[in-house]
């Protein structure tokens, strides 16, 4: 979705509905939009993609959406905004959310973007809260560049390594997400993306212990392992939230997982 946006061959436009936008591929490549994806809206709500999408080359296709932008209006037909540094990807604990159809309840969706901006009140790094107690905006997107702007040093030193295709994540001891795609370059294109979006997780005054690292570490090398023959599958794209709906795709040959995430196990 970055790439499209910037080469100008992506619009988007508000559908009318807080459960999808309009995308128009101009462009003669599909176009992939990630289930989490943040579409931060100037002038109408801002939502959360809900699954994950290729829109075909010349087309116009309808996203399922959630709205992440409390007590806000809505304007059919609104040009959304193509300035892509606002375009991140929500919280592990809002795209939890955004993995499937069955999932995506948006009271859920709303409840969570409002405890999540609350936490960030009470959390602190470097001595200083993460957003300010008089902080008032509603809209997930601006909760999130908060926090990115202020580990945007750290972040800077995460850097991609030679083929690395997914990102583990690990906050005051807890394994909090697995990130697995399909190619090298895929990663790549998406890895500041992903960083981003944890920077208000893993900004804490609170180290990890030692001990707890190499545990963890076990534990996300035991879940790598599980995943790997499914990489190998041929086909469709699809999205996978539970290990036993990977591995089940495994034996449906008609698809093949581009992104593979499994949060808060």
């Amino acid at each position: 979705m970055n790439e499209a946006l910037k080469a100008g061959v992506l619009e988007l436009r508000d559908s009318g509905s807080i459960d999808s936008l309009i995308a128009v591929n101009k462009g003669d490549m599909p176009i992939l939009f990630i289930a989490g994806m943040n579409v931060h809206a100037e002038g109408t709500q801002s939502r959360v993609v809900v699954g994950s999408h290729l829109v075909p080359a010349k087309s116009k296709t309808e996203i399922p959406c959630r709205c992440t932008h409390d007590v806000h209006p809505i304007r059919e037909g609104h040009g959304i905004m193509t300035d892509v540094e606002h375009y991140g990807v929500a919280s592990p604990s809002v795209r939890a959310h955004t993995l499937g159809a069955s999932t995506a309840d948006q009271s859920a969706v709303w409840g969570k973007v409002r405890r999540h901006r609350e936490t960030l009140k009470s959390k602190s790094y470097r001595g200083k809260p993460v957003i300010a107690a008089a902080e008032s905006s509603t809209r997930h997107s601006d909760i999130q560049a908060r926090a990115v702007r202020m580990m945007r040093e750290e972040l800077s030193k995460v850097k991609p390594q030679d083929r690395q295709v997914g990102l583990a994540v690990i906050s005051e001891g807890k394994l909090m997400s697995l990130e697995v795609f399909d190619s090298v370059e895929t990663y790549r294109q998406l890895h500041d993306k992903l960083t981003a979006r944890f920077a208000s997780e893993i900004a804490s005054d609170k180290a990890t212990p030692k001990a707890e690292l190499t545990k963890l570490r076990k534990e996300m090398l035991k879940q790598l392992r599980s995943l790997s023959v499914q990489l190998q599958v041929d086909g469709q794209a699809g999205t996978y939230h539970t290990e036993k709906q990977a591995m089940n795709a495994l034996w449906d040959k008609r698809r093949r997982a581009v992104h593979y995430c499994m949060s808060h196990f």
